[in-house]
This record gives C-alpha cells, structure tokens and sequence, in this order.
C-alpha cells in the first residue's frame, strides 16, 4: 500500500510529530510506501512533499488542506491519513480533540481570557475553517474512519457528533515499555542537581509547555492553599520550547525560588522519577 500522511511539519518532537514517525516506521517495516505532504521540509529521508501556501490564515489552512490532499493523491497515495482538518481524507486523527474542546483547554491554561481574545476568536477566520472543517468531517454518518487516541475522545465525538461515531475507533497512543523501563534507566539525581531532596515536586512536560497549561500552573504555585503546603510545593517545567515570559509571570508572582525551567529535555526518562505528581 502507499500510504499518504498530511501533517503541517515533522521537524519539531512534540507528541503528534513522534506519533506520526512512529506510525511510519511501522508502515515501511511492514513493506508500504509513505508519502508526507507537509508545509515544511523535513529531514527524516522519507518521500516527502511541501506545499506551498500563503502565509496569512485562514487562507494557509484552507489551501494546504485542498492542495496537500491533491498532491498526495496525484503520488499514487492508496489512502491518506490526515493530521490536519481536511475533508476527503480517508482516515482523520483529532490528535488535538474536537476544536470547540481545544479551544476550552485553550482558555484554561491561559488561566484568563479577556472578552476581547473571545471577540477577536468570533470574528477569525481560521476558527470558522477548523470549525466547518471539522463538520464537514464528522458530521454526517458518511465520511473518513476517525482514529481516536482515548475513549474519552470517542465518547465526545458520541456526545458533539452522534452521526459519526460508528466510523470512528480507539487506537491508544502507545508507550515503548523497553523505553522507559526502569532497569534500563540510570537512578535519577535531578532532585539533588536541583536541590530539591526534601521538596513536592511537580512536573510539566510538554514540547510547547504553554498549549499544556504552564501558565496556569504557575499562577497555582501562588495560591495560599499551595503555599502552605508542607513541604513545599515545587514545579519543574521541561520542554523544546518554554516561552520567555514564563520567568517573568513568575516573579510577578513571587514564585521564583519555586519554578524550575529546564528547556531542550528530549529524553524524559531522567524526569519521571523525580516527580511526585504530572501537571498537565
């Protein structure tokens, strides 16, 4: 088979990016063929496509969607997966949920929203596409198998599209047991290197920490009832790419000597042990 994936870029690790060439590697080990039509290059050595498309939105949305599926189906492609809200897919994977959610998840971890951003997303155009794309994907009994990563997403779609919910199935994101099992990972001395031995520790970990919600984890280090705590309540926050502003915010809130920002991590295993709670 030849299977064709559209996804805006696989140059980044974030979970969709690691999913997908993941996904890959699978399908070149079983003998398919993998065309990737992206809006930028990549250097993964897999046949790979980039469309052009203006840079303003909603128009760049729009057109790589028309162009991207075009091209792929012009390879050959058997079917196409697509990564990107794009009608006439053959299989659709919400990596980020349902737009009406993602927004709300948004919001939250923003942790305020003036009435303005609120007006400002009434009147975008690229919210309106997302938005008539994803109808146009799930809302009728007819259309593209949809990939859900939990059930929880399934039973959304159940609850937002009821049309749709016998095309779509539960693939959960896998986990490389090998990876991440403990007898192959070096004793963790990050607490120590960080001094924080005697702490409650809290990690977030994410490739873009702020779409997780660091802000809003931030701003809960302030709270009465989380300083108080004893001992106290510590946040490691590690990532690809942790926003200027965050050291800001948190001297704003005078939470500094609690905030532990630790940018590039590519490798977790060294993380997970030396938290006592995930924040996400």
């Amino acid at each position: 088979m030849r299977l064709g994936i559209l996804i805006d870029s696989l140059q980044t690790l974030g979970g969709a990016e690691l999913h997908t060439m993941r996904l890959i590697a699978s399908a070149l080990r079983a003998g398919d063929q993998v065309v990737v039509a992206s809006l930028v290059a990549n250097t993964t050595g897999i046949e790979h496509v980039v469309v052009k498309a203006p840079r303003g939105r909603p128009a760049r949305d729009r057109v790589f969607a028309e162009r991207g599926l075009a091209t792929l189906r012009e390879r050959g492609c058997d079917a196409v997966l697509g990564f990107r809200h794009c009608p006439g897919v053959d299989a659709y994977l919400p990596h980020g949920g349902l737009v009406a959610d993602a927004l709300h998840a948004q919001d939250a971890a923003r942790g305020r929203v003036s009435r303005l951003r609120l007006l400002a997303r009434e009147l975008s155009g690229k919210h309106r596409f997302f938005a008539e794309a994803e109808q146009a994907l799930l809302g009728a009994a007819e259309g593209p198998r949809v990939i859900c990563v939990s059930h929880a997403l399934r039973q959304r779609m159940r609850a937002v599209y009821p049309a749709s919910t016998k095309r779509a199935v539960v693939i959960p994101n896998g986990v490389d047991v090998r990876h991440f099992d403990p007898s192959n990972v070096p004793p963790s001395t990050l607490r120590t290197e960080l001094g924080l031995d005697g702490a409650y520790v809290g990690l977030l970990l994410a490739w873009h920490p702020r779409l997780k919600g660091a802000e809003a984890a931030i701003r809960a280090l302030a709270r009465p009832e989380v300083q108080a705590l004893d001992p106290s309540f510590h946040l490691v926050v590690a990532g690809g790419r942790l926003p200027a502003d965050l050291p800001v915010l948190a001297r704003r809130l005078g939470v500094t000597a609690r905030l532990h920002l630790l940018p590039g991590f590519e490798d977790p295993r060294r993380l997970y042990p030396a938290a006592d709670v995930l924040v996400h």
